[in-house]
């Protein structure tokens, strides 16, 4: 009789145990539907009656515009959640707060699930809040974002979504890593990793491309081109962009919309720039030469990705989205010199508040960090993440400054005086960032 009650009871915690089980599995489960994608684009270049334009803490004027700068979007839906990316032609996110806030408002989700980001490229009016002149610039800026949302979330529709990983010789190593007298080392490390993600279409027509490639657009920052002055321009991921969206998907190539964003690059820059610092002969400049450099690296940059388009897996239709947005917080320092006697000190300062923020689409991951990381540090972060095909996007909208390997904080450089961070903390903090799953 013992027996036998031992073995009602055995079996009744081994049932309870199961359900429970289930009940965990079901709880931790994600649900995976069909995903619809949107995608848009609209003109945030400044008017022409803004030029020609004298742009603080520039020796020369913006004379003109040379091509167009967007805000482009892509929205994603799978009816359990909604999740947006926005590139911007810029330097930077200005006013990110409200940028952020007013994406959010036009696609209808919180803000958590909202990344925005800039093709980086430094040849613009610099619209960063300092000089009030550009407040137009600014809320033409975050009107173009909106509007960008507003017209991928009209445009959603059944979609797949495919990643690709591959390698372009576009870029090079600033020199600052071995503080080079020239403008690049031969031995500092450059990353080539170019990351793809495509949404197509239930028929296999091109929706969007995103891609990442870790360099500096800066192929034209302060070349003389036009008029004894700069130009505006998209630079190098803006003419990548623009072939790629003229091609729209002839012969497999491009797309109507395509994101290009900034990898890792706060050590790298394009293999060859217009104005260009040498050892001996000090700086040379291109000039109107400058912007054929842009085409052919362009073209290079977009023959990588349409190589590695052609050669994508089936995209995935039924699919999870996941957000999440949260910060890594580091020790801050000023780095000071004086001019007189050249002497270096550095002061501590408050915590640094870095914003950290991703989108899972199943196994593809736009892992966002609101800094400009050195490419090692990019490729250590990229690589712990918990996240199979992770594209690593830099610059997002509330961006820090520069985060370094702690072997260039022994240089005094360009980087080094710009990094708001103190060494020894930054990349670990931002790998245990992304290691949380909300």
């Amino acid at each position: 009789m013992k027996r036998l009650l031992m073995f009602v009871l055995l079996l009744a915690l081994v049932s309870t145990s199961n359900i429970t089980l289930a009940m965990s599995t079901k709880k931790t489960e994600i649900k995976k539907t069909q995903l619809k994608v949107g995608a848009a684009r609209q003109n945030i270049t400044p008017p022409n009656a803004m030029f020609p334009f004298d742009a603080l803490h520039e020796a020369c004027p913006y004379t003109a515009v040379h091509d167009s700068l967007y805000a482009r979007a892509i929205v994603m839906d799978n009816g359990e959640q909604r999740a947006v990316l926005v590139e911007i032609d810029e330097v930077q996110v200005p006013e990110p707060l409200a940028t952020r806030k007013a994406v959010a408002v036009a696609a209808g989700v919180s803000e958590s699930n909202v990344i925005i980001c800039v093709s980086h490229t430094h040849s613009t009016l610099h619209p960063n809040g300092e000089d009030k002149r550009l407040q137009q610039v600014i809320d033409r800026i975050r009107t173009g974002a909106v509007e960008a949302t507003r017209q991928a979330v009209a445009s959603l529709q059944p979609a797949t979504i495919s990643f690709a990983r591959t390698k372009a010789f576009v870029n090079i190593n600033n020199g600052e890593a071995e503080q080079s007298a020239g403008q690049y080392s031969n031995t500092a490390f450059s990353d080539k990793t170019l990351d793809i993600v495509r949404f197509s279409s239930m028929s296999d027509k091109p929706i969007a491309l995103v891609v990442n490639y870790p360099t500096h657009a800066e192929v034209m920052f302060r070349s003389i081109s036009y008029n004894g002055g700069y130009e505006v321009s998209g630079d190098l991921p803006g003419r990548t962009a623009y072939i790629l969206e003229k091609a729209n998907g002839t012969n497999g190539n491009g797309a109507p919309i395509v994101l290009a964003t900034a990898g890792a690059e706060a050590d790298q820059q394009p293999l060859l720039t217009s104005r260009q610092h040498t050892s001996t002969m000090g700086y040379i400049d291109q000039g109107v030469g400058g912007w054929a450099i842009v085409d052919a690296l362009a073209h290079r940059l977009t023959d990588a990705i349409n190589e590695a388009v052609k050669t994508m897996p089936i995209g995935k239709s039924n699919v999870s989205i996941e957000t999440m947005s949260t910060e890594a917080v580091v020790p801050g320092q000023y780095r000071h010199q004086n001019r007189e006697t050249g002497e270096i000190t550095d002061e501590e300062s408050d915590d640094v508040h870095i914003p950290i923020s991703r989108i899972t689409v199943d196994d593809i991951a736009f892992a966002g960090v609101g800094a400009d990381l050195a490419s090692s540090v990019g490729v250590e972060v990229r690589d712990a993440s918990p996240i199979a095909n992770t594209m690593l996007i830099t610059c997002t909208a509330g961006v820090v400054g520069y985060i370094l390997p702690d072997a260039m904080y022994d240089h005094y450089t360009h980087a080094v005086f710009g990094s708001r961070v103190r060494k020894g903390y930054s990349t670990k903090a931002i790998i245990n960032a992304f290691a949380k799953t909300k």
